[in-house]
């Protein structure tokens, strides 16, 4: 049965002016824009066939006689050509370089290389065909003895004959094969153009019977392996043992014959053969090679054409193959064309054929065959247009026929005779002509019309596709098939095959927004093919077209078809891609919480695996288990979160544990790192590589006290905190402090949770953690706030912790009226005791403190407690107000005060009389006479004291008015520095100090007195620097004794506190001051003493603005030397 063949119109058609037009032609090819012609004179045309039309570009003679058979090899851009010379001399191969003859209108012949098929060896063979295979139904020979019923006799339109049937050149130019008509083939091995000898092989099958039609290479090569194994219908040709060792390109080779079609494995180490499946064999003509290295045969014995070898493997662009395999080679596929066909012709994957009418014996009809689509791709009037044709020729541009016109005879004279050639060329064409005719394919966008308009969709997808595999169409995306395929998506959604339209809407995933294809299958609510879809849709890993809706829109797909496989298998698979977090989600409103967990395991969401577990599935321990299996980041993380409460609240002991666990130092995966650099923390500075931040989750245990208790102890005691800045954690110790210090301890706060004995903490006894908090005060001294700590044991009633704060903090008053409430009426006598007892306590340790500031020299004295003296006061106050106080208390204290001479004896019976009137004698008598005798002492001790210090002052007195008014003889004989005897120049001061100038540090000042008097002028500087010390002078005053405050008065008015005196400057070298303090070095005070005793009229040496000038040099020098 036929085939069904559709008729489109794909091929443009026109006439073509062209030189050609009026040339004998004997044979043609097209390559590189330009068509080559050989005549019957040897002449061979280069015709210009582009849109410029140039004519002809090249002309020269290549034989003397009839140019047979040629062809152009792009590669080397060669012509390859066979003709006659003369009557002998014929098949000559020559191979012509056309790099040389691109200059335009060249007459002499490009330079060629010369190869010769007979010779006296190997003559050619008697038997000869005509030229030309087509021919003109004038005629009433028959071409063929193998005639069909209803044929019309035909006679070849030229008497050239030849001995080739066929000829091909591998494109490499390193194999030709040339078809006898004998039925042998010869091989020409080696670079046709480049070598001169060549090694021809000669072949004849052993499987055709019948004469050959045609031979042709492909265009892929392989390397044969290296053993190879001969069969019965094998015949392996070798050549010199030379080249058997050598790894040589085989090419392959097809063979048409008239019963049978073979393929060749051509090497030059030898030739092997293999037989095609095939429908027949084919005549002369009505083969041809495809671009892709195909070949089609049009058989003789049927209307079949068959197409042979497979496309992948004889591609062009197939690499080399390392094997071969005959069935790559075998017919492909096989098209029932009806029909005689004269003339086949391989263009851009379509075949064109000449073939004779069946309805019209004497008419030809042409016509453009696409085999795979069953198309007819030239019109009705196109089929008829072309008339009498002689030649076609077709490239990758287009299809030139070139048709005789109709033929006047040229007849003899009879006075003239016929000669040589031209006897068998009576029917020559002079007065003849050709008519061009090019055939050119439409574009794309029309054809694509054309088929839509016949709803002919996937032929227009087939046809897409190899308009991309074409040279011109490789380059760029090929989007006219994406928008076929919609067409053709939307044609079946009308059509209502979702199925097949959801193919077609998958292959254009990317082309076409997803909402639009979404809408569609919506609106007709097909949730199967709408599932196919997304699936397709998130398979894209080239673009990320699937969206958060469109993962959403899937899973939804899923559960309302209640597929869980199909859910299970598209959650797990490797190659999808969808945003994890909305997959969960979707999963757990659904109640596929297995699913979900398995999104949240794979995709590293911990904090999603855990609210399955807890919220969900109410499993806190895998949660817990999960956790710890974490990194430090993200346990931090979910432990942060309200998921922190769930798990203290679900299991106490267990979750508390973890926490410490955390901050203390986690036992699985460290921290992550961003860049080189470690994460911070809230505070800004680095976070510990391995453990958290406990202040973190103060607010996770903050409903749970029993839990936070041993929390913040576990951290604390650990030691991760000794090092840290104690600012940045006293949060921690203030609320381990109030853990301590809470009389009841509850395991929770909010609602009725009663854990499980065994997952709960054992609470401590109030005085248990009382005992602990005593020892907190003590060890981590200095990393709580003290203020802080103090507001908690007083709001707790924690009178021990109270009382140790407040005499951290050194406030004394407070301590006296928290105390006094001991002193109280009605209070326990013992209670009595022990606050009176801690009252001097206080009192003694204020006079302590008060004396080792002073010396110390901060002369702050006592802090926020007021002076040791108020407190005396104070507690000398009380107890002389207090009814229950007896004579003895009072008399203690006065000891007290006596032995730290901590108040004047005034102020002492003062404070008795004002607070007591009515106090008896008795109590304070011994207080007073033990005074009063240390009074005596002391006046006894100032008196000779300073009868020892007027006697020093008279003697100063004395030393001073020798030196004013009698001669001073300086006989010092060694350096006071160096101890080496004087020699010039030696200084010598007054205070009896000699030096050599080199040892002095400074010319006008003695190495060994200046000291002594920078020391003191440094001492009396900042009196008349304009300082202000009086505040601080009395606020240091009141802190010291009786006596000790009697010194520091007098050091005061020793220093010029009146002023009377200006400023010092440094002593020269001849002032008296410096012979003063050299002579009283151990004595400054009372130099100071005397020096300020004396008023200004009674000094007698020379001022330092009469002595120096502003430089600070002697102005009278002279006057210096003779005092």
């Amino acid at each position: 049965m036929a085939a069904v063949w559709r008729s489109f119109k794909f091929f443009n058609a026109e006439l073509v002016k062209n030189p050609l037009c009026r040339m004998e032609m004997t044979c043609c090819c097209c390559g590189e824009g330009l068509v080559f012609a050989g005549g019957s004179d040897g002449a061979v045309w280069a015709v210009d066939r582009s849109s410029n039309n140039e004519g002809v570009k090249c002309e020269f003679g290549a034989y003397k006689g009839p140019v047979l058979y040629m062809k152009y090899v792009q590669s080397r851009n060669v012509l390859v050509t066979i003709g006659d010379d003369d009557g002998e001399d014929v098949c000559v191969i020559r191979v012509w370089n056309l790099e040389a003859a691109a200059a335009p209108g060249r007459i002499s012949p490009p330079p060629c290389n010369e190869h010769r098929l007979f010779s006296s060896k190997h003559p050619p063979p008697r038997e000869r065909v005509p030229l030309c295979p087509i021919y003109d139904t004038g005629s009433t020979s028959s071409p063929t003895s193998n005639k069909r019923r209803d044929a019309t006799d035909c006679a070849p339109t030229t008497s050239i004959n030849t001995v080739v049937a066929s000829f091909d050149v591998a494109d490499d130019l390193q194999c030709m094969a040339v078809a006898l008509v004998s039925g042998d083939v010869i091989l020409l091995h080696d670079d046709l153009e480049r070598k001169k000898a060549l090694r021809l092989q000669r072949l004849r099958s052993n499987i055709a019977k019948g004469p050959i039609a045609f031979v042709g290479f492909t265009r892929a090569t392989y390397t044969p392996d290296a053993t190879t194994k001969k069969t019965k219908n094998q015949q392996l040709f070798t050549l010199s043992a030379s080249r058997r060792g050598e790894e040589m390109v085989t090419h392959i080779m097809y063979s048409v014959y008239a019963d049978c079609v073979t393929v060749w494995q051509v090497s030059s180490a030898g030739c092997e053969e293999h037989s095609c499946d095939s429908f027949g064999g084919a005549l002369r003509g009505r083969c041809c090679m495809t671009d892709d290295g195909q070949l089609v045969v049009a058989s003789n014995a049927s209307d079949h054409i068959t197409v042979f070898g497979n496309k992948e493997t004889l591609s062009p662009r197939k690499q080399s193959q390392g094997s071969f395999v005959s069935s790559h080679f075998s017919s492909s596929q096989a098209v029932e064309v009806a029909g005689r066909k004269c003339l086949l012709l391989s263009h851009r994957g379509y075949v064109v054929v000449l073939a004779q009418s069946d309805a019209w014996s004497d008419r030809f009809v042409l016509q453009c065959y696409d085999l795979p689509n069953r198309l007819r791709c030239l019109s009705r009037s196109q089929e008829n247009y072309c008339t009498h044709v002689e030649w076609m020729l077709a490239d990758s541009s287009d299809i030139l026929v070139f048709c005789r016109e109709p033929i006047r005879h040229v007849e003899a004279s009879n006075s003239g005779s016929v000669t040589g050639y031209e006897s068998k060329n009576i029917r020559t064409a002079a007065h003849a002509c050709y008519q061009v005719v090019r055939l050119v394919e439409v574009g794309l966008e029309k054809r694509l019309q054309q088929l839509f308009q016949k709803e002919c969709y996937e032929i227009a997808q087939s046809i897409a596709c190899r308009s991309q595999s074409t040279p011109g169409g490789r380059h760029r995306k090929n989007q006219q098939l994406l928008d076929i395929k919609k067409h053709y998506g939307d044609y079946l959604v009308s059509k209502r095959d979702y199925t097949g339209a959801m193919r077609q809407y998958v292959d254009i995933i990317g082309h076409v927004e997803p909402s639009y294809v979404i809408r569609v299958f919506v609106d007709a609510q097909q949730i199967v093919p709408l599932t196919g879809y997304l699936e397709e849709l998130h398979n894209t890993r080239d673009n990320q077209t699937a969206q958060r809706s469109h993962t959403t829109l899937l899973l939804c797909c899923y559960i309302q078809l209640h597929d869980e496989e199909k859910l299970n298998n598209f959650i797990r698979r490797s190659d999808v891609r969808f945003d994890p977090r909305i997959a969960i989600d979707v999963c757990t409103e659904a109640r596929y919480y297995e699913a979900a967990l398995y999104l949240a395991e794979k995709y590293a969401k911990p904090h999603d695996y855990v609210t399955v577990q807890l919220d969900h599935l109410n499993n806190p321990k895998k949660a817990l288990e999960f956790i710890q299996a974490l990194c430090l980041d993200d346990a931090e993380a979910i432990l942060r979160q309200q998921h922190g409460k769930h798990l203290v609240a679900a299991l106490p002991r267990r979750a508390t544990e973890v926490l410490i666990n955390l901050c203390v130092g986690w036992s699985g995966p460290a921290r992550r790192l961003v860049g080189n650099e470690v994460a911070t923390s809230k505070e800004g500075g680095p976070k510990h590589h391995n453990r958290g931040d406990a202040k973190d989750f103060l607010h996770i245990l903050s409903d749970f006290p029993v839990c936070l208790l041993h929390f913040l102890r576990a951290v604390v005691n650990s030691g991760v905190l000794d090092d840290a800045d104690p600012k940045r954690e006293m949060v921690i110790y203030n609320t381990l402090l109030e853990m301590y210090v809470t009389r009841e301890l509850k395991h929770a706060t909010r609602g009725n949770i009663i854990p499980m004995e065994e997952e709960s903490f054992v609470a401590e006894s109030c005085e248990e953690r009382r005992k602990q908090a005593y020892g907190f005060f003590t060890v981590h001294s200095g990393r709580y706030d003290p203020y802080h700590a103090l507001l908690l044991a007083e709001q707790h009633g924690f009178e021990e912790g109270v009382f140790v704060l407040l005499r951290r903090l050194n406030c004394s008053t407070e301590l006296m009226q928290y105390h006094a409430k001991g002193l109280a009426h009605g209070v326990p006598t013992l209670v009595r005791q022990i606050a009176k007892t801690r009252l001097i306590e206080i009192c003694l340790n204020s006079t302590n403190d008060g004396v080792e500031q002073s010396n110390d020299g901060s002369g702050n004295g006592p802090k926020s407690g007021g002076s040791a003296r108020e407190l005396w006061l104070s507690l000398l106050s009380m107890l002389a107000h207090t009814p229950e106080s007896d004579a003895q208390d009072i008399s203690q204290v006065l000891g007290h005060i006596a032995a730290q001479d901590a108040l004047s004896p005034l102020s002492v019976l003062t404070t008795l009389n004002s607070s007591n009137p009515e106090l008896p004698l008795h109590i304070f008598r011994d207080y007073v006479v033990r005074m009063v005798q240390r009074e005596v002492k002391r006046s006894e001790s100032i008196k000779a004291r300073t009868e020892a210090r007027l006697k020093e002052l008279h003697e100063l007195h004395g030393k001073l008015d020798a030196l004013q008014t009698r001669v001073t003889t300086l006989q010092a004989f060694n350096c006071n520095h160096c101890g080496s005897p004087l020699d010039l120049p030696a200084v010598y001061f007054s205070c009896q100090h000699a030096f050599h100038q080199r040892c002095l540090n400074d010319t006008a000042r003695c190495n060994v007195c200046s000291p002594a008097n920078f020391e003191f002028g440094c001492v009396d500087q900042p009196q008349y620097d304009g300082e202000d010390e009086s505040d601080k002078f009395f606020h240091c005053l009141g802190g010291f004794s009786y006596e000790k405050g009697f010194d520091v008065v007098v050091e005061r008015f020793s220093n010029g506190v009146t002023g009377l005196q200006g400023p010092r400057k440094m002593d020269a070298p001849c002032d008296s001051s410096s012979i003063v303090h050299g002579l009283l070095n151990s004595s400054i005070d009372l130099t100071s003493s005397v020096n300020r005793s004396r008023g200004p009229s009674e000094t007698v040496l020379l001022s330092d603005d009469d002595t120096y000038d502003e430089s600070g040099e002697l102005m009278k020098p002279e006057a210096v030397e003779l005092w």
